[in-house]
């Protein structure tokens, strides 16, 4: 994160102070006094809108929408027939047992910070605020995963024993120093890829500034006022998706449902270790454990801006209502990184007890960039109160819709392949994200 996304408490106290201390601020606030009693008579249609250099500064509580829904695997409609290594059964169909609609809309804090200066009918007018990452978590047991695999290739094949050297189901180990004999091990068979237990993780950062220049029309005849505005904007967005699956040593046990949130987590005995190497019967069970990944995208956006700002003052009460367009750029930066397999055994004289013929443990590596045309739409609606003569409180609503942003979870390619393995859906990158919340805060002259 650069340092522009660095807008905390620490900033609006610096900017405060600089309009307090700084004698060019001074003569443009209303005689320096601060504190003084508030001015509410009326001349003429109502009171006049203040003038000079202005502060604003709000606490934010805003809500951010989840990604769309997609399944934990290929989201294809693939069923494959697969057969538990060691039966010699019809074999059973098997499909994807989760998806993403554990994600649910997540309040999170942030800051934001208004500064500027207006005189007679112009101005300018810097805002900028950053929300505090919004993560969740959800674990989930014995989870069902399908990867589109390579025509011809089927990566996740065993060889399986004869009726003969099947012993209720579970193999004793190999019964031949070859491996690849077909006549001792088997045919080979699909093989089921599920994990004892799977931690999802999303996570969205989101920050923005602003720089435009302020025209304020003549007051209304019953007092409103309007200000024009128009500049240039930068967001960034960005959302993580990991998964850690994994398969939990027969020495442990899993004691939770192991579904919920940030605070929801599925314990296992604390005497077993989680270090410990699979055994022959886990990587039996669990053939592509450990597997982890992590998919993130950046959303970079740039563009021109205007809007508009409607106030009116009654007294000391003020409401203010503003609009603003944004016509985003979006550059587009997906990154995928992580390992498939990390408990196979690369020993080929180990590879006839259920675990893949062709397989061995897989890291990868993906990127990619798009462009994408990403309109963005905010409301603000707030309620000020007039404590002093240039000190103010300020509560309200805010809202932002924000078009062609891409959310990591849904670009995950579940593939196996000859030359590339996973990937990044690079045509799932056009999502609509909707973030709004409350406001509270105070304003210094504005």
């Amino acid at each position: 994160m650069t340092s522009l996304s660095r807008i905390d408490s620490r900033l609006a106290i610096g900017l405060l102070l600089l309009l307090v201390v700084s004698p060019a601020s001074a003569q443009e606030l209303p005689e320096f006094q601060l504190f003084a009693p508030a001015e509410v008579r009326p001349y003429g249609t109502g009171p006049q809108a203040n003038e000079g250099y202005f502060f604003v500064f709000n606490g934010m509580q805003w809500v951010i929408s989840t990604p769309d829904v997609t399944s934990i695997g290929n989201p294809k409609d693939d069923t494959p027939l697969v057969f538990d290594v060691g039966n010699d059964v019809t074999g059973w169909t098997l499909s994807n047992t989760h998806s993403t609609d554990q994600l649910h809309w997540k309040s999170t804090e942030g800051k934001r910070v208004d500064l500027g200066y207006v005189e007679g009918h112009n101005g300018w007018l810097f805002s900028g605020y950053q929300l505090n990452n919004q993560t969740q978590k959800y674990v989930a047991t014995d989870v069902h995963m399908v990867f589109e695999d390579s025509p011809g290739w089927r990566f996740p094949q065993a060889p399986d024993f004869p009726p003969g050297n099947d012993t209720g189901g579970r193999l004793v180990g190999p019964v031949t120093t070859d491996p690849l004999d077909d006549t001792i091990l088997g045919p080979l068979r699909n093989l089921p890829v599920f994990f004892d237990q799977v931690t999802m993780t999303n996570r969205v950062d989101h920050w923005s500034v602003e720089l435009m220049c302020i025209h304020r029309l003549h007051p209304f005849h019953r007092g409103g006022v309007v200000e024009l505005f128009g500049g240039v904007r930068y967001m960034q967005f960005e959302d993580l998706f990991a998964l850690d699956a994994v398969a939990i040593p027969t020495t442990a046990t899993t004691t939770g449902t192991g579904t919920g949130d940030d605070d929801d987590t599925t314990t296992t005995d604390p005497d077993a270790d989680a270090d410990v190497e699979l055994s022959v019967e886990d990587r039996q069970r669990v053939i592509l454990a450990d597997t982890f990944l992590r998919n993130n995208a950046e959303n970079r956006i740039v563009g021109p801006q205007v809007g508009a700002r409607w106030f009116r003052k009654h007294g000391r009460w003020m409401l203010s209502t503003e609009g603003r367009f944004f016509a985003g750029f979006n550059a587009q930066s997906v990154r995928q990184s992580g390992t498939l397999g990390s408990e196979l055994n690369p020993i080929l004289t180990d590879r006839g007890v259920g675990e893949p013929d062709l397989m061995l443990p897989t890291d990868f590596n993906h990127s990619a960039r798009m462009w994408e045309w990403s309109p963005a739409v905010e409301l603000r609606v707030e309620g000020i109160y007039q404590l002093t003569r240039a000190v103010s409180f300020r509560a309200g609503w805010t809202g932002l819709w924000i078009d062609g942003i891409a959310r990591s979870s849904s670009m995950v390619d579940y593939s196996l392949g000859v030359n590339s393995t996973m990937g990044i859906l690079a045509d799932r990158n056009n999502q609509d994200v909707f973030m709004h919340g409350w406001t509270i805060g105070f304003d210094i002259n504005r």
